[in-house]
């Protein structure tokens, strides 16, 4: 929160100067309802302002009560395995006075109900103390997050867009499913990656993964298989970028979710029409290829890989994800933030598929790591290389338990390394605890 300024104090009517305002988060997205009515006393007054008679007073209405998803002690949990990171790796506060030598420990991880679409953690780090900004004696702490060259005040989480790497491929397993490319028992020969005249397209497992399956693509993440799913060759036929493209949007990416935080970013799925209208470029098979393995111009947010996630893991529902569970008025009365969701084009056998491949990815796969765990996951490791460098994106997007779901963890650390090395041993954290804690409590 903080002063209202004086675009704010324009636009709204129940606003004095002297009041302050919501700022970012929940605070903005749901100020007017927080904030209540102010009260007010009519009195009439004489020439020289003197009061004369009192006509009416207005009472003041207290503002309502809102009461989130979010499970605090896992929100807390996440925050303080990425700050340990950090410091384990030279981020942080004590390695501000040495630029050089930091190590940027930057990322998001997103945990929510697919039954419900309803958000249980949703944490970006670095974060920061929103008190600095409402406290005048406190302008020195405020200064110092304003210029970390990390952004604190980013919510990585909804408004940062990165490449999606391999967390793509479930998607597009589930549409080449759909659309009747592939069946279950289709295989195609991973021998190290594909050449088109002068440019090679590679697997990443030097020699390739041999006679692949869908299921064996997802666990492996075998991008050969990928790149004739989406582009297709001489003797295979692809979706195409445009299909492609109408699948990726029916899972929400290209476009808000929806969540009731404000500052959510859309991300991007690329296609012929949009090069040509922003670059002035051709569309090349190249692109497609890239685009099959999350790679390329394809931009999406840490939240929208989650929701996706979620999706496959429910048969299909697509949901508006939410942070305010319900509001209570001053007068006790409540209301509800009914679910509100979407369903996939997709047949449910189609899904079930994908979710047998993410979960041999954990049983045999690139996230077997997690098999000693309590709970049985299925999941996504995913390594996005960040454009013109080396460094990569690490991800791994998961479900639990297999058979019967009822929380998604989808882990996002920027310039992170791969996915598999990175990303899931944060992941496998989270779900001890989970294991350990329970299922949250009802609101």
């Amino acid at each position: 929160t903080g002063l209202v300024d004086k675009d704010e104090l324009a636009a709204r009517g129940d606003l004095a100067i002297s009041d302050s305002i919501g700022k970012a988060g929940l605070e903005k997205e749901y100020d007017q309802l927080l904030r209540g009515r102010s009260g007010a006393a009519y009195r009439e007054v004489d020439a020289s302002g003197r009061p004369q008679h009192d006509l009416r007073q207005l009472a003041p209405i207290a503002g309502a009560d809102l009461y989130l998803t979010i499970d605090a002690e896992l929100q807390e949990y996440i925050y303080q395995l990425l700050d340990e990171r950090a410091r384990a790796e030279g981020g942080g506060e004590k390695a501000a006075a040495d630029q050089e030598k930091r190590v940027p420990t930057a990322g998001a991880v997103i945990a929510l109900d697919p039954t419900t679409g309803a958000v249980r953690a949703l944490v970006s780090y670095p974060a920061y103390d929103p008190n600095v900004f409402s406290q005048p004696a406190r302008r020195d702490p405020a200064q110092k997050i304003l210029t970390d060259p990390l952004q604190p005040l980013f919510n990585r989480a909804v408004g940062g867009t990165y490449a999606p790497g391999s967390t793509i491929k479930p998607l597009f397993a589930a549409a080449g499913l759909s659309a009747g490319l592939i069946t279950p028992q289709t295989t195609w020969l991973s021998s190290g990656g594909l050449r088109v005249g002068e440019w090679f397209f590679p697997d990443w497992k030097a020699g390739g993964h041999g006679i692949t399956d869908v299921r064996k693509a997802l666990a492996e993440s075998v991008n050969t298989f990928f790149y004739l799913l989406v582009g297709g060759d001489a003797t295979v036929k692809g979706l195409g970028p445009e299909t492609a493209g109408e699948f990726l949007r029916s899972f929400s990416w290209g476009e808000p979710t929806g969540i009731d935080v404000p500052g959510e970013a859309g991300g991007l799925v690329p296609g012929p029409e949009w090069k040509e209208d922003t670059l002035g470029q051709p569309w090349y098979i190249g692109d497609t290829y890239h685009l099959a393995i999350g790679q390329g111009d394809v931009l999406v947010t840490p939240l929208q890989v989650a929701v996706a996630t979620a999706a496959i893991a429910n048969d299909g529902r697509v949901f508006t994800p939410r942070v305010v569970e319900r509001e209570q008025e001053a007068d006790g009365g409540t209301s509800r933030h009914p679910a509100s969701e979407e369903k996939l084009p997709i047949a449910r056998e189609h899904l079930a598929v994908v979710r047998q491949g993410m979960r041999q990815a954990v049983t045999e796969g690139s996230a077997r790591r997690l098999t000693t765990l309590p709970i049985p996951l299925a999941g996504k490791t995913g390594t996005a290389q960040v454009g013109g460098t080396e460094d990569t994106h690490a991800w791994f997007t998961s479900f639990g338990p297999y058979e019967k779901p009822e929380l998604v963890v989808t882990v996002l650390l920027e310039r992170g390394g791969e996915g598999d090395d990175a990303a899931v041993p944060l992941a496998e954290k989270i779900w001890q605890w989970w294991a350990e804690h329970g299922a949250v409590n009802d609101p």
